[in-house]
């Protein structure tokens, strides 16, 4: 096949050369591999690879293969020496990747759980697989001149591999990647990797060098090429490269270099005698960690993106399912999965249990998540079949067994979760602090939350006295004044933290989540690190002038749309009190849709007492010492009452109650059927209102609160406006229920009022139906 041609005008095919071909193939391939991602992650739970596995197998003889012409015309022999390049030049720069993101750390901190667990993860297995390997050699013979030794081995291997890269994103899918849990399973999983791919190196070896001075050879040239690249070259390495630490900073030739570099030692492992992805892993493994980033950056989407599906492509146009047509051949499939996964499930989950780090409903999802073999195993059965280890008919058994192994783990995980959770008591045995979480998308929110968290911060038995501050309010623009300011504030923070910080912990725990997403890419969700997102950093920094100490949330999204289901997810693990969410009043007036979202749904759907910060003109504002709570009738207003009991115990604190009508409600009519006005004079209407709420009664007969006598027909604007006409507030509350099915997150009246009003902020409180712990507020 010509690579080009004389274009269509010429009479040429639209399919006839070699660059056309390609090209076709490659844009079929991201297609399917895209449109089937998309449910299988979204309602199967499934990380991408199971996808493009199922893609490659659907492009292959198994399904679309069995129509007529379609595999001459898009996948005809000629076309498939090309597919494969470009297919082995992207699985050397994934096993780069691979080998860039080897967080030894990660084994550090778990060296002897990890060691035990892998261990247990590796030796059961492959003497299982060991075990079945005579049966199998006698019902699907490979190559003659394999010797069965070789064989044993290959069987044995491909029952232990444990696949890294697919596990991180199953451990990022079930929000477990930064949990303990996750840490320990990935690091066993990283040293599993290694010992396969030394092992699946051995096997090759023996595949080409036979048991003769050939292999011995191999192994020695192969071991003096690791010795050459731990050593002189990675020492090499630190010392050019070791001085490019800031993002960006390398020049354009050294880029150059390390972008070939695994093709380099692709080559060499080639020419030693084992597959070429050894040396793009190893080449990996030394480069300096301070490149991980700059250099995945460059080539990790287009190699994820394009050129790893054209490997399963590859790959699923040598699985010939149908070859698998006795009964017989079936029951070896059922044999070897069951094989596979009794050894990994129950290795690790035994020596979990047994080195007595977890429960056993933790130690079977670490079990589980071992389980997971998918790309690992599906490069080493095809670096199997290419040295002739295996057939084809148990190539195609052992990528079922890939398949299943892999596509059970996010279910059982999923389930093991929901039943931990059904039957969990933890939530019980939780000290009696005020638990709330700051929900922060911006580092300029940051300010505004801390602020408001100080000013929740404090319990009757821990008050915090503070000195009085000589302002509370600045003109905004006035950084002199705000520097002068903020000094103040951590000088009395430090203050603070000198007296009694156990009591200070005990009184409020404060938590943030960011809900800044990062990207898919692998590199990015496990290097994820809560100290190294601005939005988290920020807001941890503000807290602390505050005086507050905050715990991070290590729990990275990846889509803005997943952050309501993350925040739900975590206040129930945590039995959250309040979550706090930040909208500039900005977003209310330009109907900014991407700021309003995140608060709309978590009003719809976060079980838990929620409340959204609206504000204005908060710049300077470093505390909040006068506040106006405006009680509407609706059931949200027993959470401001205890919201406002909360905020009574901080110094200097004014609190000023106020009636209205609900919010968009008409005013009462009178029993002649007309307005009622005002109340008559001499009725007020405070004592009955006050005698049907006890905790508002207790925050007013100590002092810390006065209720407004008001008209019982006042709108819900006119007593804010009232109120606004005597005194200035720095802070408007007041319950509220968001409109049902409209989109919506504000009633026209609260945005209108807002937008008027020049308060520096507004706290709009939900009472969620699902909160157990407000009896725990004093």
């Amino acid at each position: 096949m010509a690579v080009t041609g004389s274009g269509v005008f010429g009479g040429e095919s639209v399919l006839g050369t070699a660059y056309a071909q390609f090209a076709i193939q490659v844009a079929i391939i991201v297609a399917l591999c895209r449109v089937l991602a998309y449910p299988f992650r979204r309602w199967l739970k499934q990380p991408p690879v199971i996808a493009e596995v199922v893609a490659g197998i659907v492009l292959g003889p198994s399904v679309l293969g069995n129509i007529p012409g379609f595999t001459q015309a898009i996948f005809p022999a000629a076309s498939l020496p090309m597919l494969k390049l470009f297919a082995d030049v992207g699985l050397v720069y994934f096993l780069f990747l691979i080998g860039l993101e080897a967080d030894l750390s990660l084994f550090k901190r778990n060296s002897k759980a990890s060691l035990l667990i892998s261990a247990a993860g590796i030796l059961l297995p492959f003497g299982l697989g060991a075990a079945v390997s005579p049966a199998l050699f006698a019902r699907f013979p490979g190559n003659g001149n394999i010797a069965f030794g070789t064989f044993l081995a290959f069987i044995a291997l491909s029952h232990s591999i444990t696949a890294f890269p697919v596990l991180a994103r199953i451990l990022l899918e079930t929000r477990m990647l930064h949990t303990p849990i996750g840490v320990m399973t990935l690091s066993a999983a990283a040293v599993d990797d290694i010992v396969a791919w030394c092992l699946l190196a051995l096997c090759v070896a023996l595949a080409h060098g036979g048991q003769g001075i050939v292999l011995l050879y191999i192994m020695l040239v192969s071991v003096g090429y690791l010795l050459f690249m731990f050593f002189p070259v990675r020492l090499l390495l630190l010392r050019l490269l070791g001085r490019y630490k800031a993002p960006g900073s390398m020049p354009h030739l050294a880029v150059t270099c390390m972008l070939v570099a695994p093709l380099i030692s692709g080559w060499c492992t080639e020419w030693i005698g084992i597959h070429a992805i050894f040396g793009g892993f190893v080449m990996g493994v030394v480069t300096p960690r301070h490149l991980t980033r700059e250099l995945s950056d460059k080539i990790e989407e287009f190699v994820v993106i394009v050129l790893l599906p054209l490997y399963f492509t590859y790959s699923g146009s040598r699985t010939k399912i149908g070859l698998l047509n006795t009964g017989a051949d079936w029951g070896f499939c059922v044999l070897v999965i069951t094989l596979a996964c009794f050894g990994k499930i129950c290795g690790c989950t035994s020596m979990t249990r047994f080195i007595g780090k977890r429960d056993w409903a933790e130690s079977f999802t670490i079990g589980f998540l071992m389980n997971t073999r998918g790309l690992v195993e599906l490069i080493a059965l095809n670096v199997g079949l290419d040295a002739g280890i295996i057939s084809p008919p148990l190539f195609a058994l052992l990528v079922i067994m890939a398949l299943v192994t892999t596509f059970i783990t996010s279910p059982v995980v999923w389930a093991i979760q929901w039943w931990v959770k059904r039957h969990s008591t933890a939530h019980r045995d939780l000290p009696s602090a005020f638990r709330v979480m700051l929900v922060i998308r911006d580092p300029s929110e940051a300010h505004t939350l801390a602020a408001v968290a100080d000013t929740l911060a404090r319990n009757k038995s821990n008050p915090k006295e503070r000195p009085a501050k000589s302002s509370m309010e600045m003109i905004p623009g006035d950084n002199a004044a705000e520097q002068q300011l903020e000094t103040i504030a951590m000088e009395q923070a430090k203050a603070e933290r000198a007296g009694d910080p156990a009591r200070v912990k005990q009184a409020c725990k404060l938590y943030i989540f960011s809900a800044v997403p990062v990207s898919h890419r692998p590199t990015d969700y496990i290097q994820y690190k809560p100290e190294h997102d601005p939005a988290y950093a920020s807001l941890k920094d503000r807290a602390y002038n505050f005086g507050l100490e905050i715990r991070p949330t290590p729990r990275p999204i990846t889509e803005r749309s997943q952050a309501a289901a993350e925040i739900d997810e975590f206040i129930s693990e945590k039995n959250m009190d309040l979550v706090i969410m930040h909208t500039p009043a900005s977003a209310l007036v330009e109907h900014d849709r991407e700021a309003l979202d995140l608060p709309r749904l978590a009003f719809e759907h976060v079980t838990t007492n929620a409340c959204v910060v609206i504000d204005s003109a908060m710049r300077g504002v470093l505390a909040f010492e006068s506040v106006l709570a405006v009680l509407s009738g609706s059931i949200h207003d027993d959470y401001v009452i205890r919201m406002l009991r909360r905020m009574s115990y901080r110094p200097h604190m004014r609190i000023t109650v106020v009636f209205s009508n609900p919010l968009g409600g008409s005013p009462k009519k009178a029993s002649d059927g007309t307005e009622s006005t005002a109340s008559s004079a001499g009725d007020d209407p405070v004592p009955a209102r006050l005698a049907t709420m006890p905790s508002l009664r207790k925050l007013v007969d100590r002092g810390a609160a006065t209720v407004v006598s008001a008209p019982d027909d006042v709108s819900f604007a006119d007593a804010i406006a009232g109120e606004l006409q005597k005194q200035r507030y720095q802070m408007i509350i007041t319950g509220y229920e968001p409109p049902q099915s409209t989109g919506v997150l504000l009633h026209e009246e609260l945005e209108s009022l807002i937008a008027q009003t020049d308060v520096p902020a507004f706290l709009i409180v939900k009472h969620g139906s699902g909160s157990t712990k407000d009896v725990q507020l004093p």
